[in-house]
């Protein structure tokens, strides 16, 4: 489940950088390991990031797909060119097409996927490999406990928001319905992996069911 939207990356001094996402986790930590590989195509960024070495990302905005240009354009014109602002285009673009595969190579993909079905423990791995760069402990406990809830099928959580808690749930969509509260399914997800800790003032609590 990607969440779509704005992010910004916060760094030390007052400094910060705008961008947008179809899927914001996965672009937020590809700016990150660039920033860890001295390799960011933006030099005032990894300037500042070399500095200091330390950057954090806040979501901004939540917005469908079809105006999430429109809106960061937004984000860009109030504060382009101003103090800390680190964007070195004042215009909200998309990222370049790659070429296209053949169509028999893509065939060829389609037909040696057909009935593979990765066991819980590839899952486990691949999910774990995939967040390796993450140092905080507290989210790893996070993610493997959501982990375990979904292989079990328990998927256990409490939605917290003004210190009030809302469950159990046992699922995102469950939780959204039920609550009613102003975050997208994803946004839920989100929280229960452990990809983020607060979402407009929302948190969760994941309980281990014996």
């Amino acid at each position: 489940m990607c969440m779509v939207g704005i992010y910004r990356l916060n760094l030390p001094g007052g400094y910060y950088y705008i961008g947008s996402s179809t899927n914001i986790q996965r672009r937020t930590d590809a700016h990150l390991q660039l920033l860890r590989d001295n390799k960011h195509i933006n030099p005032f960024l990894q300037n500042v990031f070399n500095k200091h070495k330390d950057c954090t990302v806040d979501i901004l905005e939540e917005v469908s797909e079809n105006v999430l240009l429109e809106t960061e354009q937004k984000y860009l014109n109030t504060h382009y060119g101003k103090e800390g602002c680190l964007n070195i285009c004042s215009t909200a673009k998309k990222p370049p097409i790659r070429g296209k595969q053949k169509t028999s190579t893509r065939k060829k993909i389609s037909e040696s996927k057909k009935g593979w079905q990765p066991t819980k423990e590839t899952i486990f791995n691949m999910t774990v490999a995939a967040r390796k760069r993450v140092s905080n402990p507290e989210v790893i406990k996070n993610m493997k406990l959501a982990f375990r809830n979904r292989v079990n099928k328990r998927k256990a959580f409490y939605l917290i928001y003004n210190n009030v808690e809302q469950g159990p749930f046992y699922s995102s969509k469950e939780c959204k319905e039920k609550t009613k509260c102003n975050i997208s399914i994803a946004s839920i997800y989100s929280l229960c992996t452990g990809q983020f800790k607060q979402i407009k003032e929302y948190t969760v609590r994941l309980t281990e069911e014996k």
